[in-house]
């Protein structure tokens, strides 16, 4: 796999999945500050469609509604997940120094956490940090979209199968990731994923706006 996909930590994977909430709450190791990278505040509400849903890939969704004013702050609330329906309400906020949420299925949840060590994401297409690194991505093109300022980036990879979670058909496959995001912010607002020519994922923002001027 490329060295310079983006590396991820995916720590706390007991939290996400006791809380219940499908969309890992990721955490990453800031390079050179705890807010490096950060974005205006906004509010988006976004559905996450994916195929690859273990051995026999049946589609599934994921509606949630994010808002978001830094890195230390924001409230992500998951408004329909075909997976799991009784979950829609459960939600994960970061505020300051602490993680909580409440799931359906669980009840509440509270832990602090030390931003120095790390930081939250709402979802792991949602880092700050993700459209630079992507840039570094010997190959990715980028060209503008028809909306001014929103721009689109595309890479490929050769990515190994993994038969544990996927029904492997050749040992790697050519996956084709696209990102949109704003240009000026590099915040992501879409994105799709073309694994040996067959969509698996894709996220579209169906609301956003600013929450306040950038």
């Amino acid at each position: 796999m490329n060295q310079h996909r983006i590396k991820i930590v995916f720590t706390f994977c007991v939290f996400a999945l006791t809380l219940g909430i499908v969309g890992w709450f990721n955490m990453y190791k800031a390079q050179s500050a705890p807010r490096q990278g950060d974005w205006p505040g906004f509010s988006m509400t976004y559905k996450d469609w994916h195929l690859y849903n273990g051995q026999d890939r049946a589609p599934q969704h994921r509606v949630a509604q994010l808002t978001y004013t830094d890195q230390l702050h924001w409230r992500s609330e998951v408004l329909e997940q075909t997976s799991a329906p009784d979950i829609a309400g459960s939600f994960g906020e970061a505020s300051g120094d602490a993680i909580k949420g409440f799931n359906k299925r669980f009840g509440a949840y509270s832990r602090k956490v030390d931003p120095s060590e790390g930081l939250y994401a709402p979802d792991e297409w949602l880092i700050p940090i993700r459209i630079s690194k992507y840039k570094q991505i010997p190959g990715t093109t980028i060209r503008p979209t028809d909306t001014p300022g929103l721009m689109e980036l595309t890479f490929i990879e050769q990515v190994p199968c993994d038969p544990e979670i996927w029904k492997c058909e050749s040992d790697a496959y050519k996956v084709v990731t696209s990102v949109r995001y704003w240009a000026d912010s590099e915040l992501p607002m879409g994105m799709t994923v073309i694994s040996n020519g067959e969509l698996v994922r894709e996220i579209t923002v169906t609301d956003f706006k600013w929450l306040s001027s950038k």
